[in-house]
């Protein structure tokens, strides 16, 4: 009989002890929170929803984190570059293992690492994920980057493009509008959004100051919608309509016409974006109201369509 009381307590001992468990992980077991891992790490909806909701229940970041590491050690070590990258980030705050993991990283081939590198290199080991400056090699991991990943062109392609602004040089102002257009033409969401934009304010500005080309790289951005990894794609998607905006408005002896693209454009990026709402002012008595809550919609479904 004492047996059976025995896996009775034991039994409900153990029941106590897996609630409890995962009522300091937000809900879930850590294991079907581990299963979760990758895909919220890659943005996917679901899985961000349901790491959302353990944090909201309790989950912490040091928990989540622990987690995260050891669902990446044993693939890092096997040689999953995606696993290095993120073990790497994970343990930024050693500076030798995010250098150790990010370098095997990047040496397999895995771009973010190499951008990561990028950055780090360019950076005072006081800074976060600085490991101090090293141009020889910023500019190594910058480059090889620059090869493939879309992302890594934008970066290159901006760095050129400042550059060239500093320096006048016509040949790194070219090699600027290649990479970005590049990155335009191959990549999604936010990074054709950006890498269009930059093109188009190179060739609003001297020695272009083409306005017409400019429109044309402004229109092709705003021609793009977020994609699944994006973060803060708003705010980029609301500084090109609001740039376009101000280019049609900036225009000498401008028409009617381009005064209600002006003022459509300031729209969708007042409503995407706070910080252009203060530009709405100028544009009192151009649009109605039933007009407006068009263009609202427009913004809120990224459907740009110039009024005229």
């Amino acid at each position: 009989m004492w047996i059976i009381v025995l896996l009775i307590l034991a039994f409900v001992a153990l029941k106590i002890l897996k609630k409890e468990k995962k009522k300091n992980t937000g809900g879930l077991s850590e294991k079907e929170i581990a299963k979760l891992v990758e895909a919220a790490d890659k943005k996917d909806p679901v899985a961000t929803k349901a790491i959302y909701k353990c944090f909201d229940n309790g989950l912490t970041d040091e928990k989540y984190n622990e987690i995260r590491k050891n669902v990446y050690l044993p693939k890092a070590q096997n040689g999953d570059s995606n696993a290095q990258y993120w073990l790497g980030l994970l343990l930024s705050s050693n500076k030798e293992e995010l250098q150790k993991w990010w370098t095997k990283s990047a040496e397999s081939g895995n771009t973010e690492a190499m951008r990561g590198l990028a950055l780090a290199y360019s950076m005072p080991i006081s800074e976060t994920f600085g490991l101090g400056i090293n141009k020889e090699k910023e500019e190594y991991w910058r480059l090889n980057a620059a090869e493939t990943d879309p992302k890594g062109m934008l970066d290159l392609g901006l760095r050129y493009s400042v550059q060239a602004k500093k320096t006048n040089d016509n040949a790194l102002r070219t090699r600027a509008l290649n990479l970005l257009e590049k990155a335009g033409a191959i990549g999604c969401g936010k990074t054709k959004v950006e890498a269009y934009s930059y093109a188009a304010q190179i060739y609003a500005d001297a020695p272009y100051n083409n306005s017409g080309k400019a429109i044309e790289y402004y229109l092709k951005a705003l021609n793009e919608k977020p994609c699944q990894t994006d973060d803060d794609f708003n705010e980029a998607y609301a500084s090109v309509a609001g740039l376009l905006g101000m280019l049609y408005n900036s225009s000498i002896g401008k028409s009617k016409n381009e005064i209600k693209r002006a003022a459509y454009c300031v729209v969708i990026a007042s409503v995407l974006d706070s910080y252009w709402a203060k530009d709405l002012e100028m544009f009192t008595g151009v649009y109605d109201k039933s007009e407006y809550n068009i263009w609202v919609k427009d913004a809120q479904t990224y459907n740009f369509r110039l009024p005229c």
